[in-house]
């Protein structure tokens, strides 16, 4: 269990927070963008997955290394901004539409859950946010630091879901209805693929804070 007393703050301090544009955010809208409401939501089941993950390895101490570690920050940082430059440089070189690029059904909605995973897990600061935010909202009279620390984590991805759905099906929506104009499909994946560009460049060019 947790200290009932702090949830009030967690959940109104996470949410400030997660209203605030941020990488996981951006790889969602584009998803949303680039194939309607179905592939956004893949996306964004993506990287709460991931969040969750960073919870996982902070509770049993594995995120602690990025904390410590310079290079270590700076390997996973690298990797993430390589990763999201990849997937823009696709949309960029793209001859087809955006739906071509990610295909309706089962694989191509797994696909895309994948990538929102590792994105997320490549994003250094979400285990830093996770390692420095976090503890502070344990409480060593109500349990087991790790079993305390899973159940923020889920508070954590509920609020990040009611965040990001909106935004999953405004853009979703927006999208069937652009991609219906003449030339808009083709358009929305350079669109697309500049985004995801900016963000790995983004990502690249941070630091690790001190």
């Amino acid at each position: 269990m947790v200290d009932v007393t702090l949830v009030p703050i967690f959940v109104a301090a996470v949410f400030m927070l997660m209203i605030i544009p941020g990488p996981d955010m951006l790889f969602v809208t584009a998803n949303a963008l680039g194939g309607g409401v179905r592939t956004g939501m893949a996306a964004m089941l993506g990287v709460a997955s991931g969040a969750y993950l960073h919870i996982l390895a902070a509770a049993f101490g594995i995120s602690a290394i990025l904390q410590t570690s310079q290079t270590a920050y700076d390997v996973v940082r690298l990797c993430g901004a390589a990763y999201l430059a990849y997937l823009g440089i696709r949309f960029l070189r793209s001859r087809s539409s955006v739906f071509e690029i990610s295909p309706s059904g089962e694989k191509a909605v797994w696909k895309v859950y994948r990538q929102g995973v590792i994105t997320n897990l490549f994003n250094p600061k979400a285990a830093l946010f996770t390692l420095s935010f976090v503890p502070q909202f344990v409480s060593t009279g109500a349990g087991p630091v790790w079993s305390q620390m899973l159940v923020l984590g889920l508070i954590i991805v509920a609020i990040m879901i009611a965040v990001e759905l909106p935004i999953v099906l405004a853009s979703g929506r927006f999208s069937a209805w652009l991609t219906k104009q003449s030339g808009a499909s083709r358009l929305l994946d350079k669109a697309i693929g500049f985004m995801l560009l900016g963000l790995a460049a983004y990502i690249a060019a941070e630091r690790k804070p001190v």
